[in-house]
């Protein structure tokens, strides 16, 4: 294997891993907080063991998997690499986050108007109350 393709998959591993635990860290904080919109399951005792599955996973399948300390002249991530990486995973954690909850809890109630911000997602999910506001801009 190259040094160019070990690169690619060390840097698509990071990015899995941080998808993996910060979809993980959004669930914690979404029982914590009692955002129920963004839940994935409606008993807390279970959305956050899933959260703390999830964050413990991402790490045990980063660093378990191979020799991942390493320094960036040796094979490893650049810092600047790393920031887009974890910035790019962050961001892909929160869509699929806002898609897959608001698939799973569609029949949540649907408010008549967003101007709470996120204390909205306590009632309803992200995509409705996306589609709410968008309504009562076009009107």
């Amino acid at each position: 294997m190259g040094t160019s393709t070990a690169l690619v998959s060390f840097a698509f591993d990071y990015y899995l891993m941080v998808v993996i635990a910060a979809a993980g860290t959004l669930q914690i904080a979404s029982v914590l907080a009692d955002i129920r919109g963004l839940l994935l399951f409606r008993n807390t005792v279970v959305g956050y063991s899933f959260g703390i599955s999830l964050v413990l996973f991402g790490y045990l399948l980063f660093f378990a998997t191979a020799e991942r300390n390493v320094n960036d002249t040796l094979g490893g991530l650049d810092g600047n690499v790393q920031f887009v990486l974890f910035l790019l995973g962050a961001i892909t954690a929160t869509l699929l986050t806002f898609v897959v909850s608001s698939v799973l809890n569609r029949r949540m109630y649907e408010v008549s108007n967003v101007t709470d911000g996120l204390e909205t997602l306590r009632r309803t999910t992200y995509l409705k109350a996306v589609l709410v506001r968008l309504r009562s801009i076009r009107s």
